[in-house]
């Protein structure tokens, strides 16, 4: 079997197959030898459709091939194919990107800064964009020359062996957004500042926009016949008209109220900060955000979709909350206790220089972050914090102390703590207040005993006899208890200020370990637009209040909780065990 060499080396692409001898492309940066018997074969560089042409191996091991293909190969009637080529010239000197070739083995970028020389077999070529194909095609033709179709003639010229393409020239107006935009073109990552509008030149293509580390959700296509266009889903929030893009963009809120730091967007061209004094609006274009701190990105994005709503992934619920266009971030409550140390702390917060001093244990509300950094006050040790985005804190190196408890981790009150005990007459009320280690730090029962045949009193008690909380009535009698965290017993507010979201918490839960009968349960949660409630007749067991089963002019939004009420109505006995937050695959806490 002849071996005939095959000397591709001028060409620009630097792949080529024989389809049938070989499987895989093979580099034509060498001169290679193959074991081909007597035939015809096919040379072929993968464009797109391929390039191709035909060569015959005789018997005698010589290459013969059509003389209408003498002007780009040679080697006729020698043992070697020799591939020549057609020299062209690609001029895009007038766009405002570069282009890059879709050749085999070849993904070079022809800049917009000169013209540039290919060396190509004749076939139908393509370019392009930086995640695209543009919408464009040239033909070289057996004679060496380069055309076009008609329809490409309004941004392109085709003469002889020169390509040249002027491109269209199109708006873009992104001066409603509160961030600048970054072209994704090759050879162009221009910023398009907001403070006016800009011109770009282009080839037909399908074209994208950037943010700041991330691709915005949005494309725009720019016609063979010059005009820009957009997909329908697209028009809540931009208009393309003729040669012009224009983008408004979603107006979003961003409220960081219950946080101890501001926030910075991190947006292309602008740094401004969100401080925690008021909400925020924004006007965006659909795609991932991020937050960032004094010298860090927060651990933490969320995203405007193509229909305006803001959305979080589900693991950063436990400190942040997103509801249509409006997103809120109440972060993660930590305790700092620096009281053994020698010095005070000054926390490095966007917004916040308080000192820590060491007399006393300080709160912090925080996003979740990787570096937070305590910085002594004057002389003194230096701290990096860990706030991960399941709440959980660490700190280095020791000797500071830090804690957050996320609700769904502990119980509101297991009734072992604030122990007390008292009778109630027939229609009378009487109230009291227990402290202890049970939300808030203290407890406000109120019994009425609301009807007994006999004239018997309503035993309240919490403690007694290994039991927890335990309201016993007699035969044919009737009573209300309530169980107040964050009011006193005199009525007044004692605000708990605590976020129930905290940790993923989703529902309230209580459990009634000994009831004769039924009893039926109120839960109020107290909020600043109002109270929401839900309700439950239980004979026993675990009851459980899901805060989207609340309804009331509160809402479900319990991110700040000024108190919150537990009523039992019964006419026979019973016991709570425990009142706790959980979420939604948690098992019940149960305290024996």
């Amino acid at each position: 079997m002849p071996n005939i060499r095959v000397d591709a080396r001028r060409l620009t692409g630097k792949k080529f197959l024989i389809p049938g001898q070989t499987a895989t492309p093979i580099d034509a940066t060498t001169v290679i030898s193959l074991a081909l018997a007597p035939g015809t074969y096919v040379f072929q560089q993968m464009s797109e459709p391929p390039a191709t042409f035909t060569f015959d191996v005789t018997p005698d091991g010589f290459v013969t091939y059509d003389p209408a293909n003498e002007g780009f190969l040679a080697g006729q009637g020698t043992g070697t194919l020799i591939v020549q080529g057609f020299a062209i010239a690609i001029d895009g000197r007038a766009l405002s990107h570069d282009l890059i070739t879709v050749l085999p083995g070849n993904t070079d970028v022809l800049s917009r800064d000169s013209t540039h020389e290919l060396t190509l077999i004749p076939g139908t070529y393509r370019l392009a964009l930086v995640s695209s194909v543009a919408d464009f095609a040239f033909v070289l033709a057996i004679d060496g020359r380069v055309s076009i179709e008609p329809r490409y003639t309004g941004f392109a010229k085709a003469v002889e062996q020169t390509l040249t393409i002027h491109g269209y020239r199109i708006a873009i107006d992104g001066r409603a957004l509160s961030h600048d935009l970054i072209t994704v073109l090759p050879g162009n990552t221009d910023v398009l500042s907001r403070d006016s509008t800009h011109e770009l030149t282009l080839i037909p293509g399908t074209y994208r926009l950037a943010l700041v580390s991330s691709v915005a959700d949005f494309a725009f296509v720019l016609a063979i016949d010059g005009r820009v266009s957009i997909e329908p889903r697209y028009t809540g929030f931009a208009k393309a008209v003729e040669q012009t893009l224009t983008i408004h963009g979603y107006r979003i809120t961003i409220d960081g109220r219950a946080l101890s730091h501001d926030l910075i967007p991190v947006l292309p061209g602008n740094t401004d900060v969100l401080s925690r004094d008021s909400t925020h609006e924004l006007t965006l274009i659909p795609g991932t955000y991020r937050l960032a701190l004094v010298s860090s990105v927060a651990d933490f994005a969320f995203v405007l979709a193509i229909d305006g709503r803001v959305s979080i992934e589900p693991r950063y619920t436990g400190f942040a909350k997103a509801v249509e266009q409006t997103l809120t971030i109440h972060g993660y409550r930590i305790t700092i206790d620096g009281r053994a140390l020698s010095h005070d702390l000054i926390p490095v917060l966007p917004g916040n220089t308080d000192v820590l001093s060491r007399d006393s244990t300080h709160e912090l509300t925080l996003i979740p972050d990787q570096v937070y950094k305590f910085l002594p006050r004057d002389a003194g040790i230096s701290f990096t914090l860990t706030l991960d985005i399941d709440g959980t804190v660490s700190v280095v190196p020791g000797g500071l102390t830090v804690e957050h408890r996320p609700l769904r981790d502990r119980l509101l009150d297991d009734f072992t703590t604030g122990l007390d005990s008292f009778a109630v007459p027939l229609s009378a009320t009487t109230s009291r207040r227990q402290t202890g280690a049970m939300l808030g730090g203290e407890r406000s029962t109120s019994v009425t005993n609301l009807a007994s045949a006999q004239g018997a009193l309503g035993h309240f008690d919490v403690g007694s006899a290994g039991c927890r909380l335990q309201l016993t009535l007699g035969v044919d009698q009737q009573a209300r208890l309530q169980v107040s965290y964050g009011l006193r017993d005199d009525g007044t507010l004692a605000p708990l200020g605590v976020n129930l979201h905290d940790g993923g918490v989703d529902r309230l839960r209580t459990t009634i370990s000994r009831v004769n009968g039924s009893t039926d349960v109120k839960v109020t949660v107290f909020t600043p637009t109002g109270p929401s409630s839900a309700r439950a007749r239980a004979s026993g067991g675990l009851i459980e209040f899901r805060f989207v089963d609340f309804a009331g002019p509160g809402g479900q939004d319990f991110t700040d909780v000024s108190h919150i009420v537990f009523e039992f109505v019964s006419g026979d006995s019973f016991t709570v065990d425990v009142i706790e937050a959980c979420g939604p695959h948690r098992v019940s806490r149960l305290v024996s």
